[in-house]
């Protein structure tokens, strides 16, 4: 399992926005796939920065879980709306 993160999540975080541009799009789930292939278990640590909103699921580790659920959220946006019948974020 990847790592835990320690990290205070803003109450404007942008839920999967790994690289902090405002916005969801794939340039974040490749971002959180590089974060992953450089993650070192034995430290904790990888060699790629990440947002904090890169916790796609809010389950508080980044897996290929939240690349996941970014690639099914991307999936199903509709740009006319821009909505997705995914959510992404903390579930109620």
């Amino acid at each position: 399992m990847f790592g835990l993160r320690a990290y205070l999540i803003p109450a404007s975080v942008v839920w999967g926005d790994a690289n902090a541009d405002g916005y969801v799009t794939t340039k974040d789930v490749v971002l959180l796939r590089r974060y992953l292939a450089n993650y070192d278990e034995e430290t904790g640590v990888s060699t790629v920065e990440i947002a904090a909103g890169s916790d796609a699921n809010a389950d508080g580790e980044i897996t290929t879980k939240d690349v996941v659920l970014l690639r099914r959220y991307l999936a199903n946006y509709d740009e006319e709306t821009g909505t997705s019948t995914v959510v992404l974020g903390p579930q109620s």
